[in-house]
Protein backbone atom coordinates (compact mmCIF):
# COMPACT_ATOMS: atom_id res chain seq x y z
CA UNK A 1 0.00 0.00 0.00
CA UNK A 2 2.75 2.23 0.99
CA UNK A 3 4.60 1.78 -2.06
CA UNK A 4 1.64 2.39 -4.63
CA UNK A 5 0.88 5.84 -2.66
CA UNK A 6 4.54 7.11 -3.12
CA UNK A 7 4.60 7.22 1.14
CA UNK A 8 7.91 4.78 2.52
CA UNK A 9 7.36 3.44 5.86
CA UNK A 10 9.21 5.55 8.98
CA UNK A 11 12.68 3.84 8.64
CA UNK A 12 13.32 4.51 5.21
CA UNK A 13 11.93 8.56 5.48
CA UNK A 14 14.49 9.16 8.53
CA UNK A 15 16.94 7.81 6.34
CA UNK A 16 16.24 9.58 3.08
CA UNK A 17 16.07 12.72 5.65
CA UNK A 18 19.76 12.16 6.87
CA UNK A 19 21.24 11.30 3.46
CA UNK A 20 19.39 14.81 2.73
CA UNK A 21 20.88 16.39 5.06
CA UNK A 22 24.36 15.04 4.51
CA UNK A 23 23.89 15.89 0.75
CA UNK A 24 22.77 19.27 0.77
CA UNK A 25 25.83 19.76 3.45
CA UNK A 26 28.42 19.28 1.09
CA UNK A 27 26.93 21.42 -1.85
CA UNK A 28 26.31 24.36 0.44
CA UNK A 29 28.24 27.50 0.79
CA UNK A 30 26.95 28.24 4.37
CA UNK A 31 30.11 27.52 6.26
CA UNK A 32 28.33 25.93 9.73
CA UNK A 33 25.97 23.71 7.74
CA UNK A 34 29.27 22.70 5.48
CA UNK A 35 31.58 21.55 8.54
CA UNK A 36 28.36 19.72 10.22
CA UNK A 37 27.90 17.74 6.72
CA UNK A 38 31.62 17.42 7.45
CA UNK A 39 31.71 16.16 10.84
CA UNK A 40 28.78 14.02 10.25
CA UNK A 41 30.54 11.97 7.62
CA UNK A 42 33.32 10.29 9.90
CA UNK A 43 30.33 9.31 12.28
CA UNK A 44 29.08 5.33 12.88
CA UNK A 45 25.72 6.70 11.86
CA UNK A 46 26.37 8.19 8.60
CA UNK A 47 28.47 4.71 7.78
CA UNK A 48 26.14 2.63 8.68
CA UNK A 49 23.21 4.45 6.50
CA UNK A 50 25.74 4.62 3.65
CA UNK A 51 26.58 0.76 3.57
CA UNK A 52 22.82 0.12 4.27
CA UNK A 53 22.23 1.99 1.03
CA UNK A 54 25.13 0.81 -0.78
CA UNK A 55 26.91 4.13 -0.86
CA UNK A 56 30.36 4.96 -0.84
CA UNK A 57 31.29 7.96 1.62
CA UNK A 58 33.84 9.05 -0.94
CA UNK A 59 31.07 9.12 -3.58
CA UNK A 60 28.20 10.18 -2.04
CA UNK A 61 25.98 11.54 -4.35
CA UNK A 62 23.86 14.33 -4.89
CA UNK A 63 20.87 14.96 -3.50
CA UNK A 64 18.56 14.35 -6.31
CA UNK A 65 19.79 10.70 -6.30
CA UNK A 66 19.39 10.60 -2.84
CA UNK A 67 15.75 9.90 -3.31
CA UNK A 68 15.86 7.19 -5.64
CA UNK A 69 18.52 5.37 -3.97
CA UNK A 70 16.34 5.31 -1.17
CA UNK A 71 12.69 4.33 -2.73
CA UNK A 72 14.55 1.59 -4.90
CA UNK A 73 15.83 0.33 -1.29
CA UNK A 74 12.25 0.49 -0.15
CA UNK A 75 10.96 -1.33 -3.17
CA UNK A 76 13.39 -4.25 -2.63
CA UNK A 77 12.83 -4.67 0.79
CA UNK A 78 8.94 -4.94 0.20
CA UNK A 79 9.28 -7.48 -2.50
CA UNK A 80 11.89 -9.62 -0.87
Amino acid sequence: MQLHCGRLDFHHLVSMCKLSFWSKGRSTENRVLFECGRILRYTNCFNSVCLEYDIEVDNFPAQCHVKQIVYKKFEACLFS
